[in-house]
């Protein structure tokens, strides 16, 4: 399962005023990931730094982050199980809330074989 999502271009100040969230700031955007079989997910996750480095730029200026949930996150996902997904990003010790909480299930089936197959 892949977890895609951009990065947020505005922030809220300590005083609550809304502004535009440099270019730094963004590079120096923190995520995190709950993903978990209860709604809201409790579990939580690191977004890897790597895959926040490798991120590709979208025309806006935000960043579009993509992390695999088994490969990156080191979760063992259960075919046939509802997941409930969310995240976090932080600035230093400012996190922004949860985003709305999304659902996933695996819908893995086993491949029936081929038909109509020849040799000539």
């Amino acid at each position: 399962m892949k977890i895609a999502f951009d990065t947020p271009l505005t922030g809220t100040d300590d005083a609550g005023n809304v502004g535009n969230l440099t270019a730094a700031q963004i590079a120096s955007l923190t995520f995190t990931a709950f993903v978990d079989t209860v709604n809201p997910p409790v579990k939580s996750y690191a977004v890897p730094a790597a895959n926040v480095t490798a991120a590709t730029t979208n025309a806006n200026g935000s960043k579009h982050i993509t992390v695999d949930a088994q490969a990156d996150l080191k979760i063992a996902l259960v075919p046939g199980t509802t997941y409930y997904i969310g995240l976090k990003d932080s600035l230093g010790s400012n996190i922004s809330p949860e985003t709305p909480i999304l659902t996933w299930t695996d819908l893995v089936t086993t491949p029936s074989a081929p038909t109509g197959f020849t040799v000539g």
